[in-house]
């Protein structure tokens, strides 16, 4: 069958695609931010979940087709059957292994870029340990550090905005 075999050929392209970036992104992401919890941000991202739970069903799949096509069990009578089977997961994990490696792809371009990320972090809802507060405080001590006045004034915004709520939530109360 031709789609398995471009199945098991994109497999393996994004497999060696993929680990080479993960591991040069979360480099990259902890050499620029100097921040270890905007590389767990990163870590928990849907999409790098969904993509390293696809991808070892997809190299599973490439393990079953090839033992399906194994030339001992060709005259076993469910070979073409187990045949068909194996070729459906495999189009299935090639298909969703590519569309998730293009949206993983989507996240590795926000994270390199403070003022994507900075849009991306106000988009969260925050978590009660504050991890996206605390991952705008990082990224506030980055433009501080190279004097980004577009990204300070951004960051200006959303830090006077969280304040001001916080005091509305909390008034009458000790801060």
């Amino acid at each position: 069958m031709v789609y398995t075999d471009a199945c098991i050929y994109f497999i393996i392209a994004i497999l060696s695609i993929a680990f080479p970036l993960v591991l040069q992104t979360i480099g990259r992401l902890d050499e620029r931010y100097k921040s270890n919890l905007i590389t767990k941000l990163f870590q928990q991202e849907k999409s790098w979940r969904y993509f390293k739970s696809i991808l070892p069903f997809s190299l599973i799949a490439v393990l079953c087709n090839a033992i399906a096509n194994l030339s001992i069990l060709k005259d076993v009578c469910f070979t073409h059957w187990l045949t068909s089977i194996t070729g459906i997961l495999l189009l299935a994990g090639g298909i969703a292994l590519i569309a998730n490696f293009l949206l993983f792809i989507d996240k590795i371009l926000i994270y390199y870029t403070p003022a994507k990320l900075i849009l991306h972090i106000q988009a969260q809802k925050d978590t009660d340990d504050h991890i996206y507060f605390r991952a705008m405080a990082d990224i506030l001590y980055l433009s501080l550090r190279e004097m980004d006045e577009d990204h300070l004034t951004t960051l200006n915004k959303y830090f006077h905005l969280k304040f001001s709520n916080y005091r509305k939530d909390n008034l009458g109360k000790p801060i």
